[in-house]
């Protein structure tokens, strides 16, 4: 089924359900779930069933891999997913970077005392996205902060790639 989940009827959402192809599941009752024309819905449990919307779930980080000391911050589920599969503990921001992008005040004490490595896509969103939001919230909680830039480890990766693309093309 089609459906149009957004409260804005004038931005046209049209996630299919006949076609998801991830669903990314929170500690805090929801899950985002992502079609093949990369829409995004989130649904919350409430009594056993999977309702669509947020519902009053707190704001989390999306968390991947054995907790440790050195955590990564990168900008999707999907790249969580890949990087934690190479063995690293990672988190993401519920929205991403950009113009859409947010990155919540409570994050930060989710990472406290922790040594913190951020990996942006390699744009100028992600970056600036880390310099003005991940970056001033975190700060006063963790250990350390380093960004690590894509193309250092991936000379030939496109604008806009990510870490997905670099273990895809380097290996892990």
């Amino acid at each position: 089924r089609n459906i149009n989940p957004s409260k804005n009827p004038q931005k046209k959402i049209r996630f299919d359900y006949n076609k998801i192809v991830a669903t990314y599941v929170y500690s805090n009752g929801t899950r985002k779930l992502r079609d093949s024309n990369k829409e995004f819905i989130w649904e919350h449990s409430e009594n056993g069933k999977w309702i669509i919307g947020r519902g009053d779930a707190p704001h989390i980080l999306y968390r991947q891999g054995k907790e440790s000391q050195k955590i990564f911050i990168v900008e999707g589920e999907k790249d969580a997913d890949n990087l934690s599969k190479c063995g690293f503990y990672v988190v993401s921001g519920e929205h991403g970077a950009g113009k859409n992008g947010k990155w919540y005040a409570e994050y930060g004490t989710e990472l406290k005392g922790k040594d913190v490595r951020i990996i942006p896509d390699n744009d100028d969103v992600g970056i600036q996205f880390v310099i003005d939001c991940i970056i001033p919230s975190i700060a006063p909680y963790v250990k350390s902060v380093k960004v690590f830039d894509l193309v250092n480890v991936c000379p030939n990766l496109p604008k806009t790639g990510d870490i997905s693309d670099v273990i895809a093309e380097c290996g892990n």
